[in-house]
């Protein structure tokens, strides 16, 4: 894997501001990066509509990282007791795009899981 690939970089800068987002706590981080998942045919800007959606209805605040970029992330889950952040990756292909889920939840033992929340909003987004 080369490092230096844009798309490379792209994949990691937002996993880096999930990461910085979450608070510190005395409760552990659960961290999960998704498969990435081929939509063969549609625009980019079709994923960046659903990737918003998805996340605004698990999460609060949803924004893009950089207007076009594809890049979403979104923060803070309605439950008090829970710290989130997740973003979305899309990436665009010849006919379709790249869509990539990843989740960090900081909570107390019994929460949601970053699992349970990237499950979630892959559902919300309407990936199969």
């Amino acid at each position: 894997m080369n490092l230096a690939h844009p798309r490379t970089l792209l994949f990691f800068a937002p996993v880096a501001a999930v990461l910085l987002t979450a608070a510190p706590a005395l409760a552990s981080v659960d961290l999960y990066a998704g498969p990435p998942i081929t939509i063969a045919k549609g625009p980019l800007a079709d994923c960046s509509t659903k990737a918003k959606a998805a996340l605004d209805s698990a999460l609060t605040g949803a924004v893009e990282i950089g207007t076009g970029t594809g890049m979403w992330v979104a923060k803070d889950a309605p439950d008090p007791k829970t710290k989130a952040s997740a973003a979305v990756h899309c990436f665009p292909t010849d006919e379709g795009y790249i869509v990539s889920f990843t989740c960090a939840v900081q909570t107390a033992a019994g929460g949601e899981t970053a699992t349970d929340l990237c499950t979630k909003i892959s559902k919300a987004f309407g990936t199969p």
